[in-house]
């Protein structure tokens, strides 16, 4: 039986980065999945089993639509970034007509810490709902991609130009690229396109080619090894081994 899963993020390239590093764990931690079939284990979708992903800038109108509201404080506490709408986010998903088993929240921190802080009193405010993972990528998501970059070919050049140019080696201190303007020296985006351009297989083999220590290792300061931590606490229970009973 395939598991469900709910993917809440802002654009398809979050959703291929989290639902990729999600496989690239079941596949190393599951004995038992083919990584050949895995469309039979699991399955990624937005807000109905037939969307693709639910988009953060859609919640608010499509909580509209079905007249949901969340209104209020958290424990008694005033909501942090992001608070709020991931909060309607997953009553929207509770409202489902076929629940997901599990739900991932990423998003991009743009450098705003707090957003965490946000995302976690919205799963404390939704129980109901089953496992929710969080993933907040410090500051952006190409960070986690960098994370698990290895140089081919000329592709050692342009590293060690960029390493020269940074002044440390992107790929072990992404959270210090911190540029909010996609042309400035620090943009992650700018970086992650210098050593890999539009190739965007390159980019997936980034996650799903390297071995899960050195993505955690290098993923500390980015909010990546946070996330695998909490897939597989939070989301690999739910692939039970059908061989047993």
């Amino acid at each position: 039986m395939s598991v469900s899963l709910a993917v809440v993020c802002e654009a398809r390239a979050d959703l291929a980065t989290a639902a990729g590093l999600v496989d690239h764990l079941l596949c190393a931690e599951i004995d038992w999945v083919d990584e050949s079939v895995l469309d039979d284990y699991r399955s990624y979708r937005g807000l109905e089993a037939h969307e693709e992903l639910l988009r953060w800038q859609d919640v608010h109108h499509r909580a509209r639509e079905r007249k949901i509201r969340a209104l209020g404080h958290f424990g008694g506490q005033p909501g942090a970034a992001y608070s709020h709408v991931a909060r309607l986010a997953l009553l929207l998903l509770l409202s489902s007509d076929e629940r997901p088993d599990g739900v991932i929240l990423i998003i991009d921190d743009d450098g705003q810490r707090e957003r965490r802080e946000g995302l976690e009193q919205a799963r404390n405010a939704v129980p109901a709902l089953g496992p929710v993972v969080i993933g907040v990528a410090h500051p952006k998501r190409e960070c986690w991609v960098l994370a698990g970059f290895e140089p081919g070919g000329n592709e050692q050049g342009r590293l060690d130009e960029l390493h020269g140019e940074l002044g440390f080696d992107p790929r072990i201190e992404a959270h210090r690229l911190n540029d909010r303007h996609d042309h400035q020296p620090r943009s992650a985006k700018r970086v992650l396109a210098v050593l890999v351009g539009g190739d965007w297989e390159r980019q997936a083999a980034c996650w799903s080619a390297s071995p899960l220590g050195l993505l955690e290792s290098r993923g500390e300061s980015t909010g990546l090894a946070d996330f695998l931590r909490e897939v597989r606490e939070r989301l690999l229970p739910l692939f039970r081994d059908p061989r047993r009973p």
